[in-house]
């Protein structure tokens, strides 16, 4: 069977998301004449404060300076003590054995530590200081080369 060619859609069924739709006109270009005469606003932050604005200001900065008698973190507002809920002796015992797990833990952490520390000054005292070892093997080469030398002449 041969293949039929496919319909084309009318021109006015055009999606409005295509592309074509989207070209066809920008409303930038359409902008009323009368927008371009308007100022353009002041920024906030530049703008001159008024005294009422000033004084509100200075009593945020000061409110924020001084936690005790301002409104600002712990202090904003009256609070409540919370009262945490009691543990079953279970979960108190539980708490307890993590407690006690933890020092053992603990322990254990430290006197490996301590090796490790132990075994560090070990190595370092066996590294010791290569002048001054240098220095004390030095008498003895000294003294066989003359002795080489001696014996060489001997012969």
């Amino acid at each position: 069977m041969p293949k039929t060619a496919k319909l084309r859609r009318a021109k006015a069924s055009n999606s409005i998301h295509s592309r074509a739709a989207k070209r066809v006109s920008s409303p930038s270009l359409e902008v009323d004449k009368s927008l371009l005469n308007l100022a353009v606003p002041e920024d906030p932050k530049t703008a001159p404060l008024t005294a009422k604005q000033k004084l509100d200001k200075a009593i945020s900065e000061i409110s924020m300076r001084t936690p005790g008698q301002g409104l600002s973190g712990e202090y904003a507002g009256v609070s409540k003590k919370k009262r945490g809920t009691k543990l079953t002796s279970k979960q108190r015992r539980r708490k307890e054995q993590g407690v006690i797990m933890a020092e053992r833990v603990a322990g254990r952490l430290e006197k490996k530590v301590e090796e490790s520390t132990g075994r560090c000054k070990t190595v370092e005292g066996r590294k010791g200081n290569w002048e001054e070892l240098n220095s004390k093997i030095e008498v003895p080469v000294n003294a066989a080369a003359d002795m080489v030398v001696e014996m060489k002449m001997m012969k």
